[in-house]
């Protein structure tokens, strides 16, 4: 098998989560009657919908080669992509719908990749001549690799991604939180704004979301709220990350803050709700 001198058409299937990051299985059709061989060790494979960037990030695939059939009747191959923290911006509840996606240009811990999705394929370098990689079987499970690190196209701004990223995951979590943990107590594990100096350092839109993002990769189910728009908080212009387990009181809800780890300056009790006040919302903890 031969390399192609297109890269091939990337098809989003599913998104999870997991605690390695975002996890992203794809359907991979060369572009070559012949069909294809991935190599590199600096592939960028960087995907965005309508929303804005996704992912991007840059696989090795010289240590595993990935060999992609030819396309006649169908031929593919799966291969599931992982981008660790700071390599992706969005979690699959804010991404496109539900359903098989398909084409290049097509996504709570999963679901299936819906709505319509760009992938750029970016081969990059190759190290000299291509690997003799037999063609895969059907029926043999998908491929994986692991980003080794973060890489952006030419033009990407960072902060304007973020800053969408965080408003699109605070609308989506506004649903939840209305229907679950309005007038509830619950776990406040973050506020943050751009320009806080806060556990020695200065924090911007990108550093903000890794820490959401990180937050829900750990807990699986923490909320993102935007304080403008809950009027228990005193001020406005800020991000909120809580955990969405609800609890009957606020010392009960310290006291789970305390069986997970956290210090006092990183976890206290907080009151949801769309009607409350800032006062008597919050009980913090020694």
């Amino acid at each position: 098998m031969t390399p192609c001198g297109s890269p091939p058409v990337f098809t989003p299937q599913s998104f999870r989560t997991a605690t390695g990051g975002l996890v992203v299985t794809m359907r991979v059709t060369a572009k070559c009657p012949g069909g294809d061989v991935l190599f590199g060790p600096q592939t960028r494979i960087t995907i965005s919908d309508g929303g804005g960037l996704v992912a991007s990030g840059i696989f090795d695939f010289q240590r595993s080669p990935l060999a992609v059939p030819a396309p006649d009747d169908g031929g593919a191959v799966d291969l599931e992509l992982t981008y660790p923290p700071g390599s992706f911006f969005r979690l699959p509840d804010t991404l496109n719908g539900s359903g098989p996606s398909s084409g290049s240009a097509g996504g709570s811990g999963s679901g299936s990749a819906g709505g319509q999705y760009l992938v750029d394929c970016d081969k990059g370098p190759t190290p000299g001549p291509p690997p003799s990689v037999a063609t895969p079987g059907s029926g043999m499970p998908a491929a994986s690799s692991v980003a080794t690190g973060a890489a952006f196209p030419a033009g990407t701004d960072v902060t304007a991604t973020s800053v969408d990223a965080l408003r699109l995951q605070a609308d989506a979590d506004r649903a939840f939180i209305l229907a679950n943990l309005n007038n509830r107590w619950v776990a406040q594990l973050s506020s943050k704004r751009p320009g806080l100096v806060a556990d020695g350092r200065t924090w911007d839109d990108q550093a903000i979301l890794d820490e959401f993002l990180a937050l829900r990769l750990r807990f699986n189910d923490v909320r993102l709220l935007w304080s403008d728009e809950w009027p228990v908080f005193s001020y406005q212009g800020w991000w909120v990350t809580v955990a969405a387990a609800t609890f009957p009181g606020p010392v009960e809800a310290n006291n789970w803050c305390r069986t997970q780890g956290f210090d006092p300056d990183h976890c206290f009790a907080k009151l949801v709700s769309t009607t409350a006040g800032p006062d008597g919302s919050t009980l913090y903890w020694k």
